[in-house]
């Protein structure tokens, strides 16, 4: 299930747009167990086409449903696999 504000499509509501401020984002390593559990729950399937891990080039990566940048967290919630082709096109 998306969050509430990410639409259908995957794209950001219009209330949710990155703010100008010069606010420096922190970035914590995701820990393997955590890593391990996004990986069961979405059946290692990337979370913007659906492929299999086994049908795509290289691994899945785990990705933020809503950026840092946003006000997005490393909550499991908002955490989903992602293929590098899927998440650089969006």
């Amino acid at each position: 299930m998306l969050p509430a504000s990410i639409s259908s499509t995957g794209k950001f509501l219009s209330n949710m747009k990155a703010s100008k401020s010069s606010t420096r984002i922190i970035r914590m390593a995701i820990s393997e167990q955590v890593k391990a559990i996004i990986r069961a729950r979405d059946h290692n399937r990337c979370g913007y086409c659906r492929s299999l891990q086994m049908y795509v080039l290289g691994i899945l990566e785990i990705d933020r449903i809503i950026p840092k940048a946003v006000g997005g967290t490393d909550d499991e919630e908002n955490l989903w696999l992602a293929w590098s082709l899927c998440n650089n096109y969006n």
